[in-house]
């Protein structure tokens, strides 16, 4: 999970915005903290005090996890 806080220059209030993101079978670190920071910034753009899950990404067929 991956979050940051900031002040808002003009009012002085503080907001949280959090990203969330579940690792998938696939996953690297580095594509599962992409999916969690763009899921933040889609928190940002979306409000004050917001979180956001990152929505699962499609498996290649070479990524297909065997039942």
């Amino acid at each position: 999970m991956q979050g940051t806080a900031g002040t808002a220059a003009t009012s002085g209030a503080t907001g949280i915005y959090i990203g969330d993101a579940v690792w998938q079978p696939g996953d690297s670190c580095k594509t599962l903290m992409a999916r969690a920071d763009a899921a933040m910034y889609q928190a940002k753009h979306s409000g004050r005090n917001r979180v956001e899950v990152a929505e699962e990404r499609a498996l290649n067929p070479e990524e297909q996890v065997p039942l």
